[in-house]
């Protein structure tokens, strides 16, 4: 397919392979595929497929458009992100040093589109804080920055052990507000307190058990190609 969806990489067959199998993503983080993708896939296959193979076996189109829907469904469930705040208490804000310092303590890093990254094995990003209700924390800008809070954020289905990521960010995130002298809240600034928390922890485990359930796991390749 020269438009904009990819459909099949290039393959190279070995003198004694006899089967190759050719398919079209159902569903992206933007939108799920309708009738005219599929029948486009068929015709690009028909048209350009036969010379390397003799026969071959299709999913029944009707199928394939209620795996697509399912998956929507799927993706709509678990692809959320967690977002913990730390605001400034009222009348006052945080420096910008004094957060870069606290990210340095802590192992978060500048990441090069602004924020901080915390990452794992493999550079795997774990979770990330940046300013809420302000201006990103930058390099250029970060030593002179004021802003009224910081938020960390989990991008649940891309994170494996998405459970001990989030008691870390909660333990962190304790440290920024008592060091900051702010308050933990969640994204309608109520406070979260452990019972909060715990209720947030809880839901955490009903999503990964969900992602673990349908074959996609939570920071697999599976999930990466769906949800980016």
């Amino acid at each position: 397919n020269d438009g904009d969806n990819e459909w099949v990489s290039t393959v190279n067959l070995s003198d004694n392979q006899k089967k190759v199998r050719l398919g079209i993503a159902l569903c992206d983080k933007s939108r799920v595929l309708d009738r005219g993708d599929l029948l486009g896939f068929i015709e690009a296959v028909q048209n350009h497929g036969a010379n390397i193979f003799l026969e071959g076996e299709m999913s029944p189109i009707d199928t394939s458009l209620q795996q697509a829907i399912d998956l929507q469904d799927f993706c709509k469930n678990v692809g959320s992100i967690v977002g913990i705040n730390v605001i400034a208490n009222t009348g006052h804000l945080f420096s910008g040093a004094k957060i870069k310092s606290l990210c340095d303590k802590h192992g978060l890093r500048l990441h090069t589109g602004g924020g901080f990254v915390f990452s794992g094995k493999n550079n795997q990003h774990l979770f990330f804080l940046d300013s809420s209700g302000g201006e990103s924390l930058k390099e250029d800008s970060i030593r002179t920055l004021m802003v009224p809070g910081i938020t960390f954020l989990i991008d649940v289905p891309m994170v494996k052990d998405g459970i001990e990521v989030f008691d870390n960010v909660i333990q962190v995130a304790e440290s920024f507000a008592e060091d900051l002298n702010g308050n933990m809240v969640d994204d309608n600034r109520r406070p979260l307190n452990s019972a909060e928390c715990r209720q947030i922890r809880d839901n955490l485990e009903g999503v990964y058990k969900k992602m673990n359930a349908y074959g996609i796991p939570a920071g697999s390749n599976a999930a990466k190609r769906i949800f980016y």
